[in-house]
């Protein structure tokens, strides 16, 4: 079962060229996720009450087109299986007929408390249903983000309250708004990126301060890491457009 959702990309949302920022595009596949979630009887209210969450593992995302100031959007989302301790969702996003951006996403079922990886409940599949179309077309899964590198540049950011979400970590798309930072610190203010794959490898959690975000220019993109001194958070790689 697909499930949908729209909505129109707000003032709020958007850059002084009024493209969506990329991480309130984030916020719309997470909206659409909990949407579905909530229809399969796994919303994150009645997770929290029974000390479990749904935490993302990995993502990528490739984007067309960068949503523009009032355009009403329409994402598509899907469950499309599961495979030993990981779920798999896609996503796309359309104005009107025109596919914007196509993504894939990995998520873990953990103990909030005991901060562990549980098998994944019996009637997942079931609950939600399984639609097999891989959206982004790559076996995210099986991809892993480097880890050890130099970094040219990084970025420092002081963490916000506001970052922290109900299941007291800082939320994904927070991630992705320092990302976007340092994009546009080390390019320019009209780069942007098209092209993103991130693993997120532990939770920014209330004892953060400060993080920093690295980047590495490569023949093929850039790589990035977000990491404080004691801990790398995530990791991954993005193409640019450069203009």
């Amino acid at each position: 079962m697909k499930v949908e959702l729209k909505r129109q990309v707000r003032y709020g949302e958007v850059d002084p060229f009024f493209r969506q920022k990329i991480g309130s595009l984030f916020k719309l596949f997470t909206d659409a996720a909990v949407r579905h979630s909530e229809s399969a009887g796994f919303g994150p209210r009645r997770l929290i009450r029974t000390g479990h969450a749904w935490v993302l593992n990995k993502f990528g995302v490739r984007i067309h087109r960068y949503p523009e100031y009032g355009e009403t959007l329409r994402v598509s989302t899907w469950h499309r299986g599961q495979k030993g301790v990981r779920a798999f969702r896609e996503f796309e996003v359309f104005a009107g007929n025109e596919r914007l951006a196509v993504a894939s996403s990995v998520w873990l079922y953990i103990d909030m408390q005991n901060k562990k990886i549980l098998r994944l409940p019996e009637t997942v599949g079931a609950d939600y249903s399984v639609e097999t179309e891989s959206a982004l077309g790559m076996a995210l899964n099986g991809w892993k983000g480097q880890r050890l590198f130099p970094v040219d540049s990084h970025v420092e950011t002081t963490i916000r309250r506001s970052d922290y979400d109900p299941v007291g970590h800082v939320n994904n798309a927070a991630y992705l708004d320092y990302l976007e930072t340092s994009v546009l610190a080390d390019f320019g203010e009209t780069a942007r990126i098209l092209t993103l794959n991130i693993e997120f490898l532990k939770e920014i959690d209330r004892n953060a301060g400060i993080i920093s975000t690295g980047m590495k220019d490569t023949d093929h993109g850039c790589l990035f890491k977000i990491s404080d001194d004691a801990r790398m958070y995530a990791c991954g790689e993005l193409t640019l457009e450069r203009s």
